[in-house]
Order: C-alpha cells, then sequence, then structure tokens
C-alpha cells in the first residue's frame, strides 16, 4: 500500500440484527445502498534537468523528451507512455 494514499474518512454503517431470510428478502432494493471506497494512487514528485555537458549550471532549452513506466503499479503498465516533455530554459 505505499503507492496509495489510504483514504481516512469515517463511515457509518447502520445494520439490523436479528431479520430472517424472508425478511432481508422483502426489503425494497431503494433502501439497499453501496458504499465505494477508494485510495487515491500517489504521484510522485521528478524533476528533470537537462544541462550542458561541460557546464551542468546551463540549462538547455527546447529538449524534447520522452518518459516510460517501468516497474509500476496500476495505473500504468509497464512500459507505458507518461508523456512527451520538453524542456525550457530554467529545466
Amino acid at each position: 500500500m505505499n503507492n496509495y494514499t489510504l483514504d481516512e474518512t469515517v463511515h457509518t454503517i447502520n445494520f439490523v440484527e436479528g431479520l430472517t431470510k424472508d425478511e432481508i428478502n422483502d426489503i425494497q432494493t431503494d433502501s439497499i445502498k453501496t458504499l465505494n471506497l477508494t485510495n487515491e494512487h500517489k504521484k510522485g514528485n521528478l524533476v528533470i534537468y537537462k544541462v550542458d555537458t561541460l557546464d551542468n549550471t546551463k540549462f538547455l532549452k527546447n529538449v524534447k523528451f520522452e518518459l516510460y513506466a517501468t516497474n509500476v503499479d496500476k495505473p500504468y503498465e509497464e512500459n507505458q507512455l507518461i508523456g512527451t516533455y520538453t524542456t525550457d530554459e530554467n529545466r
């Protein structure tokens, strides 16, 4: 679960004890509720700098590159293209 932010919302569910199978079957379907709980997939915070080989303080602009997912969990597939990006003069 390290790749997910857990939903810590408190949900209250009320149960009625002692119902027979026939009584449960007689409950109207509009009184049956569904509670869906989801956990958010954590997003990374990757920063890529493209710099000059001889002067690593000089950022190179207009360098286009693709970022692929490898060794990952959902929502990505192995070797899936995440996006195509272009550097600017600041990064």
